[in-house]
């Protein structure tokens, strides 16, 4: 099984993730996005908050149109953070965000990844858009180097 942080200390905005035999000290924060609603943005600022100049926004495209729309929303609220659009596999997006944590961890290896995925609250909320966001979270959980960082989220948030 992957090794999980066995000991967390927070010194500041500082943080040293001791994992198994390894010191962790860069981190790379990942927070995955929709849309530009005012629940991605709550969830922007806590990983620009988390990992400053190393955080980036992650958005699977279910259409081209989507792509271009997040883009240009992106550029015109002038979102600090760099965004980063991969390419879609058919309508799961557990896929390409997989693929692309895998790619970060074997580029550097040395940085932990967190990755801030929405909370939702209410039985209709989890039932709604939770289940996806479970199984993504589980898949992740399951790689060395990785932690998952829940942002509670309220639907109507999501609906925006």
């Amino acid at each position: 099984p992957p090794s999980r942080p066995d000991v967390s200390v927070f010194s500041g905005s500082a943080i040293s993730l001791t994992l198994v035999g390894q010191t962790v000290d860069r981190m790379r924060v990942l927070v995955l996005v929709g849309n530009l609603n005012e629940a991605a943005k709550r969830r922007i600022a806590y990983a620009g908050a988390m990992g400053g100049a190393r955080a980036e926004a992650l958005h699977v495209p279910v259409d081209d149109n989507t792509a271009a729309a997040l883009r240009g929303q992106w550029r015109d609220e002038k979102v600090p953070l760099r965004l980063t659009i991969v390419a879609p596999s058919g309508h799961e997006i557990a896929v390409p965000v997989l693929d692309y944590v895998r790619d970060l961890r074997r580029t550097s290896p040395e940085e932990l990844i967190a990755v801030l995925v929405p909370q939702f609250h209410g039985w209709w909320a989890n039932l709604v858009h939770g289940w996806r966001t479970r199984r993504l979270a589980i898949r992740l959980a399951r790689l060395d180097g990785v932690a998952i960082v829940l942002v509670p989220s309220q639907p109507e948030e999501d609906a925006e």
